[in-house]
């Protein structure tokens, strides 16, 4: 192996540290620096499912601790998994879910809904929109973990952030000049985002290989109807306000979870 070999293997490794990082420190609590040196516009939304599978493995964590704990009480297990969920992502998520709602709310002009989201308060479109994800979210991964599919729940948390992965496509516009969605707007590309969603279906696919179907294809259901859901509130966002923001896509991650939790619970 000739010394430019490795000094190139060396630089896509930094890159690839470099970049996992930024979409870390950008989607969750976790205080992380990057490496030194320029940091590309893809960093973001391009990792967010390798995010989305760290939340995962922690918030699959705690729910099955919750089963040994709890194991006659699934909805105290149910809360503590996504109280923790919130918590990794600083519940930037949930605001940027209350924010979208109350600006979707608005019966004003696009300028008008986009200054109302960008408002510290939440409206009464905002509050109504928490409550009824936090409790579908809470609801729901009760059911799974009394049925011990804790393996559903991990796969639609991921699951939610390959839905934001899918709103940084190129076709899909900023709504403002500035901020999160106009740093990250346009910033994938197809075969990153069509890569991330394969890799997805076939995680949530694996349980088939020890014999369980029915976790495999209820997790199945869940990237692909998360996907879905994450997609017609893109859109909707795009023809409300213009393109996407940092609130869109976090309304984006909070939808696409409540709607693949969902979906593992249909018979």
């Amino acid at each position: 192996m000739t010394t430019d070999t490795t000094g190139a293997q060396l630089a896509d490794t930094l890159r690839w540290s470099r970049d996992l990082s930024v979409s870390v420190t950008t989607l969750t609590a976790l205080p992380l620096r990057p490496s030194a040196g320029p940091v590309r516009r893809s960093a973001v939304l391009g990792y967010a499912p390798a995010v989305g599978i760290g939340l995962a493995a922690a918030c699959a964590g705690v729910a099955q601790a919750g089963r040994w704990l709890f194991p006659h009480n699934a909805a105290v297990s149910a809360v503590l998994t996504i109280a923790v969920l919130a918590l990794l992502t600083r519940g930037l998520h949930l605001d940027g879910l209350a924010d979208t709602v109350d600006g979707f709310g608005a019966f004003r002009d696009r300028d008008r809904a986009l200054a109302i989201m960008k408002q510290s308060d939440i409206g009464a479109f905002g509050v109504v929109a928490l409550v009824l994800v936090l409790l579908t979210d809470v609801a729901v991964t009760a059911w799974n973990i009394e049925a011990n599919r804790v393996w559903c729940v991990a796969v639609a948390i991921a699951a939610s952030r390959l839905s934001m992965t899918l709103c940084g496509l190129r076709a899909i516009p900023p709504a403002r000049a500035e901020g999160l969605g106009a740093t990250v707007a346009g910033s994938v590309s197809l075969p990153v985002a069509a890569g991330w969603k394969l890799l997805l279906l076939l995680v949530a696919a694996l349980p088939w290989a020890f014999g369980h179907s029915s976790p495999a294809i209820r997790g199945l259901a869940a990237v692909a109807v998360a996907a879905v859901a994450g997609q017609l509130l893109c859109r909707l966002a795009v023809r409300r306000f213009g393109g996407i923001t940092g609130d869109v896509l976090g309304a984006v991650a909070e939808v696409s979870l409540a709607a693949g939790l969902v979906t593992t619970v249909i018979r």
